[in-house]
């Protein structure tokens, strides 16, 4: 699955000894994450459509988002990702959320799994 392809990407970026969580609740502001690197990073996994050529729809970037603004709200010292199949597609509406929510500190980074080759 995408999600264990994340996991096995996160367990080598960041070494054997880093405590991964998965499906992580954070009630306190009543969203979950795929995973959580313990005092690292928050990591949202969204795989693409196969009818959408792996594509993130737009339903999806909008709540990768929005779990990135509630989770910026309470907890802004905390490092935000999320994983993708692959770049949204230029000037299209995803690319265009995913840009304003990383200029808005909404999201840390947005990393491809094709250009990581996970």
């Amino acid at each position: 699955s995408f999600e264990q392809r994340v996991l096995l990407h996160l367990q080598k970026l960041h070494g054997k000894d880093a405590v991964i969580n998965s499906q992580v609740a954070m009630p306190d502001i009543g969203i979950n994450l795929d995973f959580q690197v313990i005092g690292k990073e928050c990591i949202e996994a969204k795989a693409g459509e196969r009818k959408n050529g792996g594509h993130t729809r737009t339903c999806s970037m909008k709540k990768a988002i929005a779990n990135g603004a509630l989770l910026h709200a309470v907890h802004p010292d905390l490092k935000y990702v999320i994983y993708f199949e692959r770049p949204p597609k230029p000037n299209k509406s995803c690319d265009q959320m995913l840009k304003a929510a990383i200029k808005a500190g909404f999201v840390s980074e947005a990393r491809y799994a094709d250009e990581l080759n996970i």
